[in-house]
């Protein structure tokens, strides 16, 4: 079954009114009716009226708009349910996405943080080792020159 709201028909959904071409039909018909052969005809098989006929067309033609407008209405409801979904689902989606912006800006916050602190330890961890390198290449020496002595 297509989607109500993909139909290419105008939406009416609580108005329903006799298009002026079925307004002309109706016309066409009763005045066919009213014609002298045609009653003819009529009186011979049914006897109806040609007043008759025409109330029962007009009376045919309120069943099939009332049922028209209900199907409009059922298809509006429908239609509607599913605006309101997805603007639910939309605004949930964008309101996790914010949220997880902040989360994800603040992580990246704090790692450049974390790093420009461990970056500020390592050259102070490498001073530390290249100080302790070179007291060991002089207590290394002086041991030297005390072993040869």
């Amino acid at each position: 079954r297509s989607k109500p709201w993909l139909r290419r028909r105008p939406f009416a959904p609580f108005t329903r009114q006799v298009p002026a071409a079925a307004m002309k039909v109706i016309c066409a018909l009763a005045l066919l009716l009213a014609s002298p052969a045609a009653a003819a005809g009529v009186k011979n098989a049914v006897k109806v009226t040609p007043l008759q006929k025409v109330l029962q067309l007009m009376d045919e033609m309120s069943v099939k708009g009332k049922k028209e407008k209900h199907e409009e209405e059922v298809e509006f409801v429908e239609f509607s349910q599913w605006c309101d979904s997805t603007r639910k689902a939309t605004t949930k989606s964008i309101d996790e996405a914010k949220s997880q912006i902040e989360q994800l800006t603040a992580d990246i916050a704090k790692a450049e943080a974390d790093a420009e602190r461990l970056a500020v330890e390592i050259s102070e961890l490498d001073a530390a080792v290249a100080q302790a390198e070179g007291e060991l290449g002089e207590a290394t020496a002086v041991r030297e020159k005390e072993h040869t002595d």
